[in-house]
């Protein structure tokens, strides 16, 4: 890196049947700074991932199902100084990467993630967005949808993202944390709506909170992957706000 250029970053997006919501995120990653390369790391989706990737120009590998080894995989490929994990179905706001060198910027910042934003009106909205958020500032627990960014030396030295079916980001942030800082950024990241939608929004909160609880009190990350849903896993094993 030329002596006082920016950072560069790598963006690294796990599939699994995601055309349609990769190509609206390609789309808006395509005219952010900074991006040195875009990584599409696919689970064996069935739909259109290709063509989409074949479309951007990005970057495929493929590996086994699973978000976190999927994140993994991606990031074995990655170049940039900093990665960027984002879920496909989700948006970053046009001021993204700049937020990111900035925050980066401190030496003693070693990563980060977004201020939770749902991307379409619902009734519930405004009570997940302050919850959310204010989880992610008074408890400094935000979530793998809200955009995870780490400096690359520091993902290596702990090892990436844990290999397991459910909760891989709640155990990366446990690893992370003690390398230094890893803040939420004011600059919002838009997320789909549709787990609320396709489970409820009751629903959908109740279980976050009761695998929390559960993994707390030392419940396997597969016991929690059958409880979760076996439908969902692996694309959606992260905790989704």
């Amino acid at each position: 890196m030329t002596q006082g250029a920016p950072m560069t970053l790598s963006v690294i997006v796990p599939v699994l049947n995601d055309a349609i919501h990769l190509r609206t995120l390609s789309q808006r990653l395509k005219t952010l700074p900074h991006i040195r390369e875009i990584i599409v790391s696919d689970g064996g989706s069935e739909d259109e991932v290709q063509a989409v990737v074949g479309e951007f120009s990005l970057t495929l590998v493929s590996g086994a199902r699973g978000r976190g080894s999927q994140m993994n995989k991606g990031a074995e490929t990655a170049t940039g100084e900093i990665l960027w994990f984002l879920h496909a179905d989700t948006l970053p706001a046009t001021n993204a990467t700049e937020s990111i060198l900035g925050a980066i910027r401190d030496p003693r910042t070693v990563g980060g993630a977004f201020r939770f934003h749902l991307s379409e009106p619902r009734w519930y909205g405004p009570l997940l967005n302050v919850a959310v958020n204010l989880r992610s500032k008074w408890f400094s627990m935000p979530y793998g949808d809200q955009g995870f960014f780490v400096r690359r030396e520091v993902f290596e030295r702990i090892g990436g993202f844990p290999d397991i079916p459910i909760m891989e980001d709640v155990e990366f942030l446990r690893r992370v944390k003690p390398e230094g800082a890893f803040v939420t950024l004011n600059s919002p990241i838009e997320i789909s709506p549709r787990r609320w939608d396709r489970e409820g929004f009751l629903k959908r909160t109740l279980l976050n909170w009761l695998l929390m609880v559960r993994w707390r009190l030392g419940a396997s990350p597969e016991d929690l992957s059958k409880f979760y849903r076996p439908s969902d896993i692996p694309q959606e094993s992260s905790m989704e706000s």
